[in-house]
């Protein structure tokens, strides 16, 4: 089994509600553009709930087939559609084998709110009909960090088989009736009375890793990803135990422990405007701040598109690529990811001069 310490970033594909593909969505965050806006979805004093929404009319038509054969809901259609989107652009251009597809999914924050059923993959591939491998593809529940999480499974992967590109991301959609009834019962939606609640989203984003490095963009730059650092915070949101903020410094510090010497000049986090997020980020920060630029950039796209729950490691991590395509050699952003519940997770991308790869290679060579 040969060890892997580094993978690459081949391809990027997304769908948010401020772009309808990755190009879109980085260009929005850039420019500061916000999708927040009343929703057709009401509170119990009948007030409209702030959301941010993805128009229907950009996403794929449901399979017919798909739809009769499985009896799914409109959320589960949703997340179909979601991620059929995002999985069409980050297979743009792929002629290769089938490979797999690492699919981190929404958290379950209750007993009441059933997780995804074991068919919702299979009946993914066949809706998209790209080229996945249904045997080596599998789905996670970790919500926000979830995208992180694959990627640990990416390695193993790439470790035990022959596959030379794997497809990762997360798709997630606030678009349910029961779930957003109980974050309005929590107090956790933003709106009039609620100053620091935040404001649901909805979207999907892959990125296509690759074992060998590749150059992405039209850019020069290789963007290479390290091995994540995964950990649990026992005081979760959910939790009764003291939230100290461990689980997610933790993280960072495992992450930036497994990256070469390089200084981290953005963070990208998934901050959505809960206060409760802001100690963790605050203890990770200080815990590693030796390793941190002193103009260090926090970056949190959620204020552009809303929480993507389980879609949001994924979109950070593109969104951080493609801000990387335009610095220089050996710059690195690090993502940091806080689930609901106990899930936390961090990883850092960097930029690589191809020909401190490979001196001799050509660029044809390593286009993707």
């Amino acid at each position: 089994m040969n060890e892997i310490d580094t993978l690459y970033i081949a391809a990027i594909g997304m769908i948010t509600p401020i772009g309808f593909n990755a190009e879109m969505t980085n260009a929005a965050f850039k420019a500061g553009i916000s999708a927040y806006s009343d929703s057709p979805y009401v509170n119990k004093q009948f007030k409209p709930i702030k959301m941010a929404l993805v128009p229907q009319d950009a996403l794929p038509v449901i399979d017919e087939n798909i739809d009769a054969c499985q009896y799914y809901s409109r959320w589960q259609n949703q997340l179909i559609q979601l991620a059929h989107a995002g999985l069409n652009e980050v297979f743009s251009g792929y002629k290769g084998d089938a490979i797999p597809l690492l699919l981190a999914c929404p958290e379950q924050y209750r007993d009441s709110l059933s997780p995804l059923p074991k068919g919702f993959l299979n009946s993914l591939i066949e809706q998209t009909g790209l080229a996945i491998c249904p045997d080596h593809s599998s789905m996670i529940h970790c919500g926000r960090a979830g995208g992180i999480n694959v990627i640990e499974r990416a390695i193993k992967i790439f470790e035990q088989t022959d596959f030379e590109e794997i497809v990762i991301g997360g798709v997630d959609s606030f678009q349910r009736t029961e779930l957003l009834h109980l974050l309005h019962e929590q107090g956790r939606l933003a709106g009039e009375d609620i100053a620091h609640g935040f404001v649901p989203g909805e979207g999907a984003a892959f990125i296509r890793l690759s074992r060998k490095p590749v150059t992405v963009f039209s850019s020069l730059n290789i963007i290479s990803l390290n091995i994540p650092g995964i950990s649990q915070e026992q005081g979760h949101l959910y939790s009764d135990a003291p939230y100290r903020g461990d689980g997610l410094a933790n993280a960072v510090t495992h992450a930036l422990n497994n990256t070469p010497q390089a200084t981290i000049h953005s963070v990208y986090q998934t901050m959505n405007g809960e206060v409760y997020w802001a100690k963790e980020i605050g203890v990770a920060m200080t815990r590693n701040s030796k390793r941190l630029s002193k103009t260090l950039k926090q970056q949190h796209p959620a204020d552009c598109y809303g929480d993507l729950g389980a879609a949001s490691a994924a979109a950070l991590i593109a969104l951080a690529a493609l801000d990387l395509t335009t610095q220089v050699p050996n710059s690195a952003h690090l993502i940091s990811c806080s689930s609901d519940l106990q899930y936390r997770g961090a990883v850092t991308l960097a930029t690589i001069k191809e020909d401190a790869i490979n001196p001799m290679a050509s660029q044809q060579e390593f286009s993707a």
